[in-house]
């Protein structure tokens, strides 16, 4: 675990404090004239920290799967390390190639011969790739190894669902899936299963009815001047790819929460049955009234269910749950939102995960602004992995280089009653 992430947890631990504090304070009544904006602004830190955590595990993440992939090719070339730091006259070569190579060394005016001569040839091999468009000497350079991977580990960033841990199933083609389902044992009563002896034993037959999956095609194009590519001292080609992805995510991550499933995914909200919905009081502008609505929107979910249950909801609702308590075991009043105590974990409702995610209702009259699911039941389907394509053709006239990204995916559960919902009252 990096220093950074420790002292970030340590400081939103403090902000959750003195957040804290001054709640205790308008409980007893003993508020101070600047309580109120010193509050917001201790939640704003809160989300703020919570922000630079989530980027600083995703950069450690993303270092350790870069010095793997780094390792692996040097090893598929055939070069063990002896060869690497006996034959070159600086016996660090291939950390200056991996500092060369995670700097955007291609793309930030660094020259190739800088880099040693194995390394120099695994990256053209990495970077010929039968996508890439143009003459040889241009093709290697618009295709960047790392680009797809970039997008798609930007969809799993940006999109709430896909990070609350649902079911991924990846298929060659796009043809519709159909998933066979048991609705009913053909349970018979209680009286009707006990049978006197020599007596007729009773029918009771199982049913079953199919979950059907689709690909709906997803996709964008970015462009760019080869100018801006070729003299910018930033990674040009980096920001495109992350501008896709991001723009992919929310495509994507709205349908898999809001989706209808008419022409596109069905979204986790419009999935919960009615009968597993909680509506709140009347008068509470759509709020929790307390902790009882929030047991009974548990409640509503079956126990192995609950076991791997997380919470979904937007962040202005975290806001509204943050004063709610509950009874502890030691008899004390605790707050039921509770921070992750360790870097990198999720903060907790009741001690269930929460996700958030910032296309559900904020909390509002007949509004859904909280669910609470075991998400594996949620089956998303991806057809192969992200498309990308690179073009100098597109738009030759004008010589921009662009890129156009592609994804067909859809989303629906396997079990509607792994989804339970808060509804808020009316007025």
């Amino acid at each position: 675990m990096s220093d950074l992430l420790k002292r970030l947890h340590e400081q939103r631990l403090r902000a959750v404090a003195a957040a804290r504090e001054i709640a205790e304070r308008a409980a007893k009544g003993e508020e101070r004239a600047d309580d109120e904006t010193a509050y917001g602004k201790a939640n704003a830190e809160i989300d703020r920290l919570g922000g630079l955590e989530t980027d600083e595990r995703k950069r450690v993440a993303d270092e350790i799967e870069f010095g793997k992939a780094f390792d692996d090719s040097s090893r598929k070339a055939g070069i063990d390390e002896g060869k690497r730091k006996d034959d070159r006259k600086t016996p660090s070569w291939d950390e200056d190639a991996r500092a060369a190579v995670k700097s955007g060394a291609r793309t930030s005016g660094v020259a190739l011969e800088q880099v040693p001569t194995e390394a120099r040839m695994r990256e053209l091999r990495a970077l010929t790739d039968p996508l890439a468009v143009g003459t040889s000497t241009r093709g290697p350079e618009l295709v960047p190894e790392t680009l797809v991977d970039r997008l798609f580990s930007k969809l799993f960033d940006d999109s709430a669902v896909l990070s609350a841990g649902p079911t991924i199933l990846r298929t060659s083609s796009g043809e519709t899936l159909k998933f066979p389902r048991l609705t009913s044992l053909g349970a018979l009563s209680q009286s009707n299963s006990r049978v006197a002896e020599l007596g007729t034993l009773q029918k009771g037959t199982p049913t079953f009815d199919q979950v059907e999956i689709e690909a709906y095609k997803y996709g964008q194009i970015a462009q760019s001047s080869r100018e801006v590519i070729e003299d910018s001292i930033i990674d040009v080609r980096g920001l495109m790819g992350t501008a896709l992805g991001r723009n992919m995510a929310n495509y994507l991550g709205y349908d898999f929460t809001l989706g209808n499933g008419t022409s596109q995914p069905k979204g986790v909200v419009s999935v919960v049955p009615s009968g597993n919905k909680v509506t709140g009081a009347t008068g509470k502008t759509g709020k929790p009234s307390d902790l009882d609505d929030i047991l009974d929107v548990i409640a509503k979910l079956k126990p192995p269910y609950r076991r791997n249950a997380k919470w979904l909801m937007n962040d202005a609702t975290t806001f509204v749950l943050r004063k709610f308590k509950m009874v502890d075991a030691t008899g004390e009043n605790t707050y039921a939102w509770q921070p992750g105590l360790v870097p990198g974990s999720a903060d907790t409702l009741m001690g269930y995960p929460i996700v958030v995610d910032p296309n559900i209702a904020t909390c509002a009259l007949n509004a859904i602004s909280i669910v609470f699911a075991d998400f594996s039941m949620y089956y998303v389907r991806f057809v192969n992995d992200v498309r990308v394509e690179w073009s100098t053709e597109y738009a030759w006239d004008t010589d921009l280089i662009s890129v156009k990204a592609v994804v067909r995916a859809d989303g629906d559960t396997i079990d509607d009653t792994a989804f339970a919902a808060f509804v808020g009252g009316s007025s």
